[in-house]
């Protein structure tokens, strides 16, 4: 395989990755804003156990857009600064993208609206979950309720951390290493 190929092949593979998840991050966006406030709704007369599980589904959905929108942008940029640098001719599509950052400009604020979106969504079922746990511990005061709350609200405090604590990475990895001069 001469270098021509494998840079070829490089560029397409890459090119053909970024193109699949781009479809996935859709569908995790349709999931996040359509499925999840028509699964609340129908678990409006649903019983406490389905409620403790919602915010930890909105908060993989959350993640997982985060993933494939990282695994996107080391994508473009490992094509921007390693396969585009070895052709003659510049810039290249991820190289002229980057000379533009206003083009992008959309992009991060749907990216961040969605995340804002998600997070609200996640804290309402928060809430939700934790008033039917304080329901049924206030109906039952000799009963274990009072630990499940307690137990909810430790677990949803160390997940929303960590959910945080993805995100803050999640942003700071976009900006990346500073950026050089080609051939430097």
């Amino acid at each position: 395989m001469t270098r021509e190929d494998y840079l070829t092949h490089q560029f397409v593979t890459l090119r053909r990755e970024i193109e699949g998840q781009q479809i996935r991050v859709f569908w995790i966006i349709m999931i996040g804003l359509l499925g999840m406030p028509a699964v609340g709704y129908f678990l409006l007369a649903a019983t406490t156990p389905v409620w403790l599980v919602l915010p930890f589904f909105l908060l993989v959905l959350i993640i997982l857009y985060l993933a494939e929108q990282n695994h996107m942008v080391r994508a473009g940029r490992y094509i921007r600064e390693y396969i585009e640098t070895q052709v003659d001719f510049s810039p290249g599509w991820e190289a002229w993208l980057a000379e533009h950052a206003e083009l992008r400009l959309v992009d991060k604020h749907f990216s961040a609206c969605f995340i804002v979106l998600f997070f609200l969504y996640y804290f309402v079922s928060v809430v939700f979950a934790m008033d039917r746990l304080v329901m049924a511990a206030v109906g039952d005061p000799s009963g274990p309720g009072w630990w499940s709350v307690c137990g909810a609200a430790g677990a949803y405090a160390i997940t929303t951390i960590w959910g945080m604590a993805t995100l803050i990475h999640h942003w700071r990895s976009l900006s990346g290493p500073p950026r050089t001069a080609k051939g430097t």
